[in-house]
């Protein structure tokens, strides 16, 4: 029985108007590294290098949005990934071992939309799951499951 070699997800982010679009207030260092941006590029957003957009909505949009676009979270299919799948790993012990390979997820593929000027930050954390929420729940279930093990 052959495995796939690629699992892929995806999501539909809603579009920033291009009418009404316009620079996002600066926030607070941590308010930008707590959503998975890295710290060079939360450094680069404070200081003007990079720059997120927000939308007010006007006659040509629904408040602030006009339109969806795709983003896209593929999973190869490692060897390691395979002996979590053939393991009984669960979903997050599987996108844990993905994100291990440089697996580029969800949110992360949604932040560089961010970062583009497609959407802004709140559609990201309202669309997408936080990628270290996702790590620590694994964590936790790997540590519960250590302390049921019988001595």
């Amino acid at each position: 029985q052959r495995m796939a070699e690629k699992r892929a997800e995806w999501q539909l982010l809603r579009k920033l108007c291009p009418a009404c679009k316009k620079p996002a207030e600066i926030m607070p260092i941590e308010r930008y590294t707590n959503v998975n941006f890295t710290d060079e590029e939360a450094k680069k957003i404070l200081s003007g290098d990079i720059k997120l957009y927000t939308a007010d909505g006007c006659p040509q949009c629904t408040n602030g949005y006009k339109g969806r676009f795709a983003i896209l979270e593929t999973l190869p299919i490692t060897e390691e990934v395979k002996r979590v799948i053939i393991d009984g790993g669960s979903s997050l012990d599987i996108k844990n071992a993905g994100i291990a390979q440089g697996m580029i997820t969800l949110r992360r593929v949604a932040l560089l939309g961010c970062m583009g000027g497609k959407t802004n930050l709140e559609e990201v954390v309202r669309s997408t799951l936080d990628d270290k929420t996702v790590i620590q729940a694994a964590k936790k279930k790997i540590d519960a499951a250590v302390l049921e093990v019988p001595p």
